[in-house]
């Protein structure tokens, strides 16, 4: 605002200059041109020229300056380069005055496009949490839980064991789980247990989709001979039903569940009949269990 006002004043000093200067240029020819006619009709016979003495020097008869044509165009110039000084600092000042306001709406202009992005930034990522924890949410869940055991009172005796494992691989997920891979095994395994579980990846396990709430059941069947069985009482190994799987979500998410249940022995040969308590104990080795 500041810069337009400055150039509208330079305009009108640069405007009133002119029309000062017209005027004196105009009225120059006129000036000559009267007192061309007046010299005319006012001639007389010539007279020689007399020669010019000191005092009509003092006197003022000098014709330079009885006309003051000297005087006259240095009070003139004077005001031109007066003027035009004051022009030249008016356009000087306003062109400050612009490219300093240039310099600070680039500055604001730079600042806004910064938050802009940080305000875009922040909502992508808003966006992405939502969307994480909604997946999340809705996302299918498979476990795998014992759910019959069979052959337990051949540990009584001192032959060999036949144990029958029921089980179920179950979505306690809100969405339907499509299962790509896995393997379930029901062995004997001596203590200590290895580090990393034995799992059988040759065998491809099932395909196929388990919807919420749903589940699927099955069985597995182990042999114990007398040796494994007395091991088994003794503490010196474990029966383990462990294994993996694989399953993809309904955005085509991959993710996996690893398990481990151990016999316990104890609970399921001298607990009386009848007795809730479950004869599988699930153990946390990270190893051995995880749900991603």
């Amino acid at each position: 605002m500041l810069g337009m006002i400055l150039l509208v004043l330079s305009a009108m000093l640069s405007a009133e200059r002119q029309s000062q200067q017209t005027p004196q240029a105009s009225d120059q020819p006129a000036k000559h041109e009267t007192t061309t006619h007046r010299q005319e009709a006012n001639a007389q016979p010539q007279t020689p020229p007399r020669a010019k003495t000191a005092n009509d020097h003092l006197n003022g008869d000098d014709e330079s300056q009885q006309f003051g044509t000297p005087t006259y165009q240095t009070q003139r110039e004077k005001s031109d380069l007066t003027w035009t000084a004051a022009a030249t600092l008016a356009t000087a000042i306003a062109t400050l005055v612009l490219a300093y306001a240039a310099f600070r709406q680039l500055s604001f202009l730079r600042k806004y496009v910064a938050d802009t992005r940080t305000v875009a930034e922040a909502a992508k990522k808003s966006a992405g949490l939502a969307e994480s924890a909604l997946h999340d949410l809705e996302r299918p869940r498979i476990v795998v839980v014992p759910t019959e055991t069979k052959g337990i009172e051949g540990f009584q005796g001192a032959g060999g064991v036949e144990l029958a494992l029921g089980y179920a691989i179950r979505n306690d997920g809100r969405t339907l789980a499509w299962i790509t891979r896995s393997s379930l095994k029901l062995c004997v395994i001596k203590r200590p247990w290895p580090s990393s579980p034995p799992y059988d990846r040759s065998d491809g396990g099932m395909l196929a989709p388990v919807g919420p709430g749903s589940a699927i059941h099955e069985t597995r069947v182990c042999y114990l001979d007398p040796e494994e069985a007395q091991q088994i009482l003794y503490a010196a190994a474990d029966v383990l039903f462990f294994g993996f799987v694989d399953y993809l979500d309904t955005f085509r998410t991959e993710h996996t569940t690893r398990f481990v249940f151990r016999l316990d022995t104890i609970t399921a040969v001298f607990w009386p009949p009848g007795d809730k308590r479950s004869e599988w104990e699930s153990r946390g080795e990270e190893e051995w269990t995880s749900y991603t």
